[in-house]
């Protein structure tokens, strides 16, 4: 029996345990949907291709699976282009399957339909691959390497684009190609195992950064840590490891009291992390990191330039790595200090954190806070707004991968809204709250329309400030008239009409339980439906914060 390369793809991802596939079909694509309908993948149709990107961002996120996203030749490329940028910055898995125009009009100025100069070059500078596939047989090996490879050594987007004639081209005895993941326990394990060890064995000042090429070591993480009684810094991906650690500080290297703190310690451990600027040097005061030695266990062996220098890269999985250091550590009984100092000085960095915060960041952190307290399964997905910052700054949820945005690395607006309609799909179990300003949920408002289609319960939780607040308080520090930062925004309970889904508007912290009950109550009536909840910034009161 003859297939087209279109079924075969879909077989092929078939093979790969892909569950869900985000985009929007076109004239060019359509071959990839003919197997579609017969297979167990569902697929999401977002209502612009930035948001398939996103879409699959958050899925990949809450999932560990690479997000999926078919788009059409030329335009669909170019409007996902940001959020493979985004994926690509922050080490996501992502797989794009584009198609492109005919094979006889490639590299020719013709004019034709969605034609671009050079499609694949484009494709190429936001992500670690570009594949074409000119020849059908090798169109299940192509797909199948590409898949893994977005969950390689450095995690991110890969793509593919097809030529329309050779998606449509039939072809019989196909051998599928799911190949098989890349191995991530190097050779020089044992090796590095002695090395870490040797660096360490004479140090008593420790202190470890985790990223989040750690999320999946919490345990591991934690008994290191207790080993050699070092305190952990947990950036912004890697926020709820440890959660119930004494020695775990959920907060931004950036801030002036961590610091502080920081100059206390000889040797960093950056497990997970590149420990980039936006992790360390949000405010950009061009102050580095330094310490004695620094070692670094990631599975990229590259870091970003912007890294501080590392005495010790140790190229491993963070998982498997900690798993055996622990048990060599073990043996050596190794001695630090008492634990009850290093749990003193980190409860006074909170303290300190806290007690420095202004009134609109313990507004944010109490909304934050109030929100994991009364929704314990609650996973927030943050955009580029005044909450999510302050929540960078400083918060501590009570899981990993229940906190991230994109206003690390890239830093796109407009992420929050389709990336939580992706984690919700990972995770129907959970609650997902999109953290959004008025800002940036108009770069993607239209994707609340996705998230009814697909009878998703996300609580839309919109910090209205009435424009770009943060860009507007810094050319108010640069001493820089206001210009271009208030768009005004929609009335946010008109669109809940429009969309057919409830409102409620929050006015004090107080209030908090009882709306997030309404909302709950109502989304599930019927049928699952997201929500809006709209908080205005100006009229927020923290009144009482007494939510138990």
């Amino acid at each position: 029996m003859a297939y087209t390369v279109g079924e075969i793809i879909i077989e092929t991802l078939t093979d790969l345990g892909v569950q869900v596939v985000f985009g929007i079909p076109g004239v060019h694509s359509v071959e990839l949907y003919r197997g579609l309908a017969q297979k167990n993948i569902r697929h999401i149709t977002p209502r612009h291709e930035q948001g398939a990107g996103f879409m699959a961002d958050g899925y990949a996120r809450r999932s560990g699976m690479p997000g999926v996203c078919f788009v059409i030749t030329g335009p669909g490329l170019t409007n996902i282009i940001t959020p493979m940028a985004q994926a690509y910055a922050d080490r996501i898995p992502m797989l794009v399957i584009s198609t492109i125009n005919p094979t006889p009009e490639l590299g020719k100025n013709s004019g034709l339909l969605h034609a671009l100069p050079n499609q694949s070059k484009l494709a190429k500078s936001v992500s670690l691959k570009s594949y074409t596939i000119t020849i059908p047989e090798n169109a299940s090996k192509i797909v199948s390497k590409a898949f893994f490879e977005t969950l390689g050594s450095r995690k991110g987007p890969v793509h593919i684009e097809i030529p329309t004639n050779i998606l449509e081209e039939r072809i019989s005895n196909v051998t599928r190609n799911v190949g098989a993941p890349i191995r991530l326990k190097s050779k020089k394990f044992k090796s590095d195992l002695l090395k870490f060890a040797k660096t360490i064995e004479s140090e008593q000042s420790i202190i470890i950064f985790a990223g989040g090429g750690a999320v999946n070591a919490s345990e591991e993480l934690s008994e290191l840590s207790e080993k050699l009684c070092a305190p952990v810094i947990l950036t912004i991906n890697a926020r709820g490891l440890m959660s119930s650690s004494s020695i775990a500080l959920p907060a931004s290297p950036s801030l002036p009291a961590v610091r502080t703190f920081i100059k206390n310690y000889d040797v960093a451990i950056v497990i997970g992390s590149e420990l980039g600027p936006t992790d360390y040097d949000m405010f950009g005061t061009g102050a580095k990191l330094k310490f004695k030695k620094i070692i670094r266990i990631d599975t990229d062996p590259n870091p970003n330039s912007g890294t501080p220098k590392i005495n010790l890269n140790i190229t491993q999985d963070s998982k498997l790595f900690l798993q055996e250091i622990n048990r060599y550590l073990l043996e050596k009984n190794i001695a630090r200090k008492r634990k009850k100092d290093v749990e003193k000085m980190v409860s006074n960095i909170k303290v300190q954190i806290r007690k420095n915060l202004n009134d609109l960041e313990k507004k944010s952190i109490a909304l934050i806070e109030g929100v994991y307290l009364l929704l314990p399964k609650a996973v927030i997905v943050g955009d580029s707004t005044k909450p999510v910052y302050a929540g960078n700054d400083f918060i501590e949820p009570p899981d990993p991968k229940t906190w991230f945005n994109a206003a690390t690395g890239f830093g796109a607006l407009g992420y929050a809204p389709p990336s939580a309609i992706g984690a919700q799909i990972a995770d129907p179990e959970s609650q997902v709250i999109c953290l959004v300003g008025d800002g940036g949920l108009q770069f993607s408002l239209t994707e609340i329309g996705s998230a009814l289609d697909e009878k998703l319960p996300i609580i839309y939780l919109i910090w209205n400030n009435n424009g770009y607040k943060e860009i507007s308080d810094f050319m108010d520090s640069k001493n820089i008239k206001r210009i271009g930062v208030t768009p005004s925004p929609p009335n946010f309970k008109f669109i809940a009409e429009a969309y057919s889904i409830p409102y409620f508007h929050l006015t004090k912290i107080s209030s908090l339980r009882k709306v997030l009950d309404k909302a709950t109550k109502k989304m599930r009536e019927k049928e699952f439906k997201p929500c809006i909840i709209e908080v205005d910034e100006h009229n927020f009161s923290l009144g009482s914060q007494n939510n138990g």
